[in-house]
């Protein structure tokens, strides 16, 4: 709407000033033009009347010095004279005295003028002529004395010239009222190009950068306000876009340290509303949301009693959150709106593989000793028992002598194993690689336990595919392993029954089962065999059972070669390990 906008309200601004001078104009105009006009007209009127009376007083008073003085009347007034009150005499024949008489008699102030001799009134009064009765008339009394008789000469003419007068000037003000819109019109337009046009400009980049397009340049056309506007406006549309760019490049920059965070963040608000959260942070809220200690606005309940413990104290909480068998160390800091805590920021950490080694590392304390104690009791009981003479026969020394013996290697495997694994899980084992014949090695490794097979009634069943192909790896460590899962399927294995050795290849590298049909291990043991000391059979006696670091030293040789190794078992059923070694093969 044009009556809406800034050069519609400035042209009805100026049109109503305008209208109001004109208006103004216009009433003084009239009022200086109609005084003008009546004071003339009353001392042209007076002068008339001061003219028939020396008339009369030189000829005397008479009708015909009345009609002389009437006659010599150069202003054309209609004049009256009254003698006491009674004699009318009319410079307009068509008048009627006696109406004339009443007339004056009729207004108070028009008779003063022959009753006390005032010296002049004035009067402006309707005529009684209808088809003039929009026009007034001015009456002119001057008194006079004539021997003796006091009389008085009334002047009158209608105010035509004076309407005539006013009826032209308000024509002229009208007709310049006019011209005057006319122009006003015009440099309204001319606004409308030189300000409602810049202005749209201005209204339509400030629209684009409330929508978030930013930098919008405005030509500068002009030097004037306008022109000093759109200058600004360029100058805060490039700083909102420098600031802006610098905004989103911190955003960024925020957002990629928060997903590069290994722990999770969450930042709440006074009211618990999250705000902002990373990975770490969404997998938490998803794995405490699953046990259903989640409020309906998302938060968790913990982090709800931690924030508002924060909020009470303004201190750091710290807390250990046990979730779906993982373990996280929340810590919750306060943040700060100047004296005021606006919200809090909870820093997670997932602690489960810590707290997984922390206890490894007590079980391994706790199972070396347990390892070593038994021998070197042995040893020190044995030992003593030699020095205090206790064996009484040479054969009874001897047996002392081997079971320290024994015991003594034992304790030497034991830290030969714990030496091994260290420098596997250091990174520090060397292998060996080479290219090995296949179908002669494990010949001759199952010809290796042919002996203790044979004692436990045991047969030893090597599969092979009928292949001639040479594959590499570190032959001593891969026997090793061999070593290790023969000898437990062996100890496994009641008489009668059998272990296989199975060999599979393909084109990515070579694969090894060894299979037993003895006790198998139950579910419950089963994600624990490759740990350091974990023995299934916990009720064998120590000379059956081995150290229990066994597995983990052929875990930590596979995975040396870039292999995995896996099992499967069920109690009762025998158990299967399977170990894949990607190693190239060569043509013989």
């Amino acid at each position: 709407m044009v009556w809406r906008s800034v050069v519609g309200k400035l042209w009805m601004t100026i049109i109503v000033l305008f209208s109001v001078v004109l208006a103004l104009l216009l009433l003084f105009l009239l009022q200086f033009f109609n005084n003008y006009h009546l004071e003339r007209i009353e001392r042209q009127m007076s002068v008339s009347n001061e003219q028939l009376a020396s008339v009369l007083d030189q000829y005397g008073f008479s009708e015909e010095a009345i009609q002389i003085a009437f006659s010599m009347n150069v202003d054309h007034f209609d004049s009256v004279v009254v003698v006491e009150g009674q004699t009318v005499y009319h410079s307009d024949p068509s008048l009627d005295p006696v109406e004339t008489s009443k007339f004056i008699e009729a207004d108070s102030e028009l008779r003063s003028v022959q009753e006390t001799n005032k010296e002049m009134a004035v009067k402006r009064v309707l005529p009684s002529d209808e088809r003039e009765s929009d026009i007034y008339s001015i009456v002119v009394g001057t008194p006079y004395e004539l021997n003796g008789q006091k009389g008085a000469i009334y002047s009158y003419q209608l105010l035509t010239i004076v309407n005539e007068s006013t009826n032209l000037i308000m024509k002229y003000i009208f007709v310049a009222g006019f011209i005057g819109f006319i122009l006003i019109t015009i440099f309204a337009f001319f606004l409308i190009i030189r300000i409602t046009r810049p202005l749209r400009v201005l209204n339509n980049r400030a629209h684009e950068i409330a929508q978030g397009n930013f930098g919008q340049e405005i030509p500068v056309g002009t030097h004037d306000e306008i022109g000093h506007l759109s200058q600004t406006f360029n100058q805060m549309s490039n700083q909102m876009k420098h600031n802006i760019t610098a905004l989103e490049q911190e955003k960024e920059h925020l957002s990629n340290i928060l997903s590069s965070m290994t722990g999770g963040v969450i930042t709440f608000d006074r009211d618990g509303n999250k705000l902002i959260t990373n990975a770490p942070g969404d997998e938490f809220i998803q794995c405490i949301s699953a046990e259903g200690k989640v409020q309906e606005a998302g938060a968790p309940l913990i982090l709800q009693e931690m924030l508002e413990e924060t909020k009470q104290t303004a201190l750091v909480q710290v807390r250990e959150v046990h979730v779906q068998e993982r373990d996280w160390l929340i810590s919750m800091s306060p943040l700060y709106d100047q004296n005021s805590i606006r919200g809090a920021v909870a820093v997670l950490r997932e602690i489960t593989e810590e707290l997984r080694l922390e206890r490894m590392r007590r079980d391994f304390i706790a199972n070396v000793t347990h390892e070593l104690r038994t021998p070197l009791v042995m040893l020190q009981g044995y030992s003593e028992a030699i020095m205090d003479d206790i064996a009484e026969s040479d054969e009874e020394k001897r047996e002392m002598a081997k079971i320290i013996n024994d015991e003594a290697l034992r304790i030497g495997r034991l830290v030969s194993e714990l030496l091994d694994i260290a420098r596997m899980e250091s990174g520090h084992i060397n292998l060996v690689i080479r290219p090995v014949k296949l179908e002669a090695y494990l010949h001759k490794i199952s010809g290796k336990f042919s002996g203790l097979a044979k004692e436990k009634e045991i047969r030893i069943i090597v599969k092979l595919e009928p292949i001639h192909r040479v594959f590499r790896f570190d032959e001593d460590r891969i026997e090793q392993v061999f070593t290790n899962l023969i000898v437990n399927a062996i100890r496994h294995t009641p008489q009668g029954g059998m272990v296989e050795i199975i060999q599979e290849s393909n084109e990515n590298g070579v694969k090894f089962h060894v299979a037993d049909n003895g006790s198998g291990i139950s579910k419950e043991d089963l994600q624990f065999v490759f740990d350091r000391f974990y023995k299934v059979d916990k009720a064998r006696t120590r000379k059956d059972t081995g150290t229990g670091l066994g597995l983990t030293i052929v875990k930590n040789i596979i995975q040396a070669h870039k292999g995995e190794i896996t099992v499967q078992s069920e109690l009762g059923s025998g158990t299967i390990f399977t170990f894949f070694l990607p190693t190239p093969e060569e043509n013989d």
